[in-house]
């Protein structure tokens, strides 16, 4: 589809864009290209900022955000929060270190309105069920607490009085990596220290019995596994995949 975006007639651009945007299910999957990993969201995300910048006009450009932010269900808030994420930074702003005017494809005032809309959005979704359960739940977390950190912080404190959750959590913020030794799973501290401590999830994790680590998917129970591993280790030190493979085997 992203090979086929400068055939697309024009006055489908926007409604292929929304569709893209609003993936009711999200986007899974993932590709490996040389030592690197590539997702579907990535695909997805690629494909959107070049149906965005066939569009003419700024103004039909944030018509196609906002009809997407409106409807979207749980499961996009992923896909358009990083599109969201990366106009974000090319106006200089949140992570942003400096302005890249080429990639400003929307106005600052639209800009903002989205930030309203994503937050109105996010805590409406967050009434209908678990937010934790959406593939990159990190971006959405990041752009809710960037936007409105007191509700924010008021959801997660919430949820996290669950010590499953608190697992479930983790996981949702494990960072896929890949190199020359192996592929695996990696966790960032300033994603989560505010909510939980490491000293918490390791003990949660060394409790698990056989039937409570089944009530994780097969996916989660490795990044579990590699939490556990690293714990305490070195910044540069992440057992592969295949090692903490190894590990949940021998606990279940």
């Amino acid at each position: 589809m992203r090979a086929l975006v400068g055939s697309i007639p024009y006055d489908r651009l926007s409604v292929i864009a929304e569709a893209l945007l609003c993936g009711e299910t999200g986007y899974k999957g993932e590709q490996q290209k040389a030592i690197f990993i590539v997702s579907a969201v990535d695909f997805v995300e690629l494909t959107v900022k070049d149906i965005l910048e066939s569009i003419r006009t700024s103004e039909e450009r944030f018509e196609v955000l906002k009809e997407a932010l409106l409807s979207v269900k749980k499961y996009g808030l992923n896909t358009i929060g990083r599109i969201i994420n990366s106009i974000e930074l090319a106006y200089g702003r949140l992570a942003g270190k400096e302005e890249k005017k080429s990639e400003q494809i929307i106005g600052l005032n639209q800009l903002k309105e989205l930030e309203e809309l994503y937050v109105k959005r996010v805590r409406e979704l967050s009434e209908d069920g678990l937010l934790l359960e959406i593939n990159g739940f990190g971006i959405v977390l990041y752009l809710w607490e960037c936007f409105d950190p007191e509700t924010a912080k008021e959801y997660m404190i919430d949820i996290l009085k669950d010590d499953y959750i608190k697992l479930k959590f983790i996981c949702s913020l494990a960072g896929k990596w890949s190199g020359t030794g192996g592929c695996g799973w990696s966790f960032n501290q300033e994603n989560y220290k505010k909510y939980v401590s490491d000293e918490k999830i390791y003990k949660l994790i060394s409790g698990l019995n056989k039937q409570e680590i089944g009530k994780f998917s097969e996916e989660e129970q490795i990044k579990l596994a590699s939490f556990f591993l690293n714990y305490n280790k070195d910044e540069e030190f992440h057992v592969t995949e295949e090692k903490a493979r190894e590990w949940v085997k021998n606990r279940v």
